[in-house]
């Protein structure tokens, strides 16, 4: 045996005697400590009823057979503390009358979590947050008349940001009474805006919710005369309140744990809203002959809507059209149409030819000796929509038919083994981010060398000698490229703290993390970008698998 073997293996052995010697010993004490706090405020909260479960044997999936051990009730300080007889697999849950889990966007632990207990990590701190349901109200009223609005369509939308920008979430609608009034009752907490909707709908969602169908209009006019070509709609447009125009112009509501807020009087004022004339050729038509209409406001991007279903060779009119800017989308299995159109202060007609779109053709360099864990998605960038994946042959290659000439992000699901080196398209590199599709070239064939040296990463989320649970791990490649969002990798880290990331290129990298319930405050505005200028540098060589140990990092704006 070599020197190095040698030392390698007196290393493993003296390792496995203070691991024995840590288990035997009788002064080891093992400890669980429960802390619960009232969402948004993080007031400690007294009298919950907790539950401390021991597995039998390791946890391996929610079929892991456990039993009760422990069963308590924090004190007025929300917390409690336990101790287990022994290392082992152990879950606690939570749960107290009148509140619910906090928003699983920002609390990814919910009101239960399953662990473990080691020699080397005898004691936890766990951290709960239940919260209260919010009622959230106000009057809608006519601004020019002071009158209250009826059977009027409104939602509440949770408000935060995604890639940089803000975005709505979760949300409910409900329907104005006859003085205009709307409430809201058992929204979880959080920041909220109004939206005021539009009387315009399709049939379909007219059909699904039948509490609409005396107060809302088809969006989607399949017969019709020559006058409603011409006809104005005046209604009210969809706005964002507080603020009273788009989502970039919003000024959110910010309701915790329990909270019952009266936003007050929202004025609208009715607008002279557009129609579109659509006409859709007969030249190219799916064997099936139904088409889906959906359109989404570019200038508004929280507006997207299904419009209908239409026939190919027919002409329709799309009604209810705030000015701005638009993407119709004319989608079918196997045709399909793309296109941006702008809505000014007149109707407007539009004709959209179908096209079947074009076949990629693609290979695998090298071959892998079982390619059935490959996958490969065309993701459109300006639509929410992901093509089906193409299957792949046992040489790698493959053949994507009708993907229409636009934008996209490969999604690659590929195995730990290898990663993808480069892309070519037609021959010349491309980013696999925003793969721009060539409308004049004669042929779309892509290429994707893998390299099997792929480096790895793992580590832990420490915070005063204590793991953290379920941290929200970031790796992003350095320098930052331009499409940030689109080229980092994340992760949930485990509930002890621990996590991976596999099947990396070897370069620089830059990695942060944050608490569980700060994970929606990285989408913020600058905030992950300036988070990872101020993170470590990582330099990962082929085949290297390193280690490495991170604080959470501080929001910055953020207490």
């Amino acid at each position: 045996m070599s020197p190095v073997a040698q030392a390698r293996s007196l290393s493993a052995l003296l390792a496995f005697l203070l691991s024995a010697a840590h288990a035997q010993s009788p002064s080891l004490s093992y400890e669980i400590t429960v802390k619960v706090l009232e969402f948004g405020t993080n007031s400690p909260l007294a009298a919950v009823d907790i539950t401390l479960e021991c597995y039998e044997g390791e946890a391996t999936s929610s079929l892991t057979p456990k039993k009760l051990c422990g069963q308590a009730r924090t004190a007025d300080d929300g917390s409690f503390r336990f101790t287990p007889p022994g290392p082992g697999s152990y879950r606690v849950q939570v749960s107290k009358d009148g509140y619910q889990s906090a928003p699983s966007t920002h609390q990814p632990l919910g009101a239960g979590l399953t662990f473990h207990l080691k020699p080397e990590l005898p004691k936890r701190t766990l951290t709960f947050r239940l919260a209260r349901p919010v009622r959230l109200s106000g009057v809608l009223l006519d601004k020019d008349t002071q009158e209250p609005i009826a059977n009027h369509p409104v939602a509440a939308y949770e408000y935060g940001y995604s890639h940089g920008a803000p975005a709505t979430f979760s949300g409910a609608r409900a329907f104005t009474g006859s003085d205009g009034r709307f409430t809201f009752p058992n929204l979880r907490p959080g920041q909220y805006v109004f939206a005021v909707l539009q009387r315009f709908a399709s049939a379909r969602e007219i059909k699904n919710t039948p509490e609409r169908s005396g107060f809302t209009q088809d969006r989607l006019l399949t017969q019709f005369t020559a006058s409603d070509l011409t006809a104005p709609d005046l209604d009210y447009a969809p706005t964002i309140w507080p603020g009273g125009a788009g989502l970039d112009s919003a000024f959110p509501i910010r309701a915790d744990s329990g909270a019952d807020l009266d936003i007050g009087k929202i004025e609208i004022r009715k607008l002279p809203l557009r129609r579109l004339r659509l006409e859709i050729p007969d030249t190219v038509c799916p064997e099936s002959g139904a088409l889906t209409l959906n359109l989404r406001s570019l200038s508004n991007p929280w507006l997207g809507t299904s419009v209908g279903e239409v026939g190919c060779g027919s002409t329709s009119i799309i009604r209810g059209l705030p000015s701005g800017l638009y993407r119709l989308e004319v989608m079918n299995p196997t045709t399909r149409a793309s296109v941006e159109i702008t809505i000014a202060d007149k109707n407007a007609s539009l004709t959209v030819p179908l096209d079947r779109g074009v076949t990629v053709t693609g290979k695998f360099t090298p071959t892998l000796p079982d390619p059935s864990p490959l996958n490969l998605y065309f993701r459109p960038l300006t639509w929410v929509t992901v093509n089906r994946p193409p299957k792949i042959d046992a040489e790698g290659r493959f053949r994507a038919e009708n993907i229409a000439i636009r934008d996209y992000q490969l999604l690659l699901n590929l195995p730990p083994s290898h990663y993808l080196a480069k892309l070519l398209y037609n021959g010349a590199p491309a980013d696999p981010n925003h793969l721009s599709l060539n409308s004049y070239a004669p042929s779309h064939a892509l290429e994707l060398i893998l390299d099997s040296h792929p480096a790895a990463l793992e580590g832990s989320v420490t915070q005063s000698n204590q793991p953290i649970a379920a941290p929200w791990v970031v790796l992003s490649p350095w320098p930052l490229p331009v499409d940030l969002y689109r080229s980092l990798r994340a992760t949930d880290g485990t509930p002890e703290g621990r996590f991976q990331f596999t099947g990396l290129a070897p370069g620089e990298y830059r990695a942060i993390a944050v608490l569980p319930e700060l994970r929606q405050d990285l989408e913020r505005p600058y905030v992950l970008e300036q988070l990872l200028r101020a993170a470590p540098k990582i330099t990962l060589t082929p085949s290297q698998s390193q280690s490495i140990e991170l604080k959470p990092a501080t929001i910055p704006g953020l207490q």
